[in-house]
């Protein structure tokens, strides 16, 4: 069942309120939405990304290593996380090069 069957038409419209706010906002300032929904070896590697992006606004997994956000905030906030899996992201840009190279390109630094 979807977490939406049970929502109220008040629930949806705060829930799609909240998306837009956060996407709004992203964009407006430039923001990057950073979500790590990966695991601790992932957190290690981009920790060395993370250095070069500007403000991020962040959700992991791990937040000893990379604080942020939690998970479950991110999936209440945006539903699918899928656009922020390095892995489908290296999947189809056929991505031969390293796991670092791969979050660099997916987030332009």
């Amino acid at each position: 069942m979807s977490i939406f069957a049970s929502m109220t038409d008040e629930q949806m419209f705060a829930h799609d309120d909240r998306i837009f706010h956060l996407t709004v906002m992203a964009w407006k300032t430039g923001r990057p939405i950073v979500v790590m929904n990966n695991g601790r070896g992932d957190h290690i590697v981009f920790k060395r990304v993370l250095a070069d992006l500007k403000n991020p606004i962040v959700f992991s997994c791990y937040p000893d290593i990379i604080p942020g956000g939690s998970i479950e905030t991110a999936v209440e906030s945006f539903g699918s996380l899928e656009q922020w899996d390095i892995y489908r992201y290296m999947d189809v840009n056929n991505w031969t090069g390293s796991l670092e190279s791969a979050f660099r390109k997916m987030y332009n630094v």
